[in-house]
């Protein structure tokens, strides 16, 4: 997905952060910014330093190719658009700890399953967890 911010946004785009890399980039075209986005991606207000009046501005001036904006309050998200399906297949007592957790967060179960799997897949391990099935030497 691309996140299309006009260049007077400048100030703003300096406060965002990812240095990594695995979650956005930032491209400086002439006259405007654009986010390269690997998932969803979310800002606040307060986080972006602007007032409600600013922050209604800087959400109408914003394009997205490949994806949909959605704003809530002083919240913007910005969703892909995901028209690829994986099926998976549990066992009856997986699938009920699956629904367990997804319950607890407050979510479903799909959203519960591509969150769990993006950040599997987005953040580095910390040792001791399981890196997928040994390799001969």
């Amino acid at each position: 997905m691309k996140v299309v911010i006009p260049s007077k946004y400048a100030v703003v785009i300096a406060r965002l952060r990812d240095p990594s890399g695995k979650f956005f980039r930032i491209t400086d075209c002439e006259d405007h910014f654009e986010i390269e986005v690997t998932t969803g991606l979310s800002f606040e207000r307060a986080a972006l330093g602007l007032t409600p009046k600013e922050f209604g501005a800087f959400y109408r001036d914003i394009k997205v190719w490949g994806g949909a904006k959605k704003k809530s309050g002083d919240h913007i998200a910005f969703e892909p658009r995901r028209p690829l399906v994986v099926s998976i297949r549990f066992a009856e007592s997986e699938l009920s700890l699956v629904q367990k957790a997804a319950e607890q967060m407050g979510v479903t179960v799909r959203e519960f399953i591509r969150f769990s799997a993006l950040s599997r897949a987005l953040m580095p391990t910390g040792g001791g967890g399981y890196d997928g099935p040994c390799q001969d030497s």
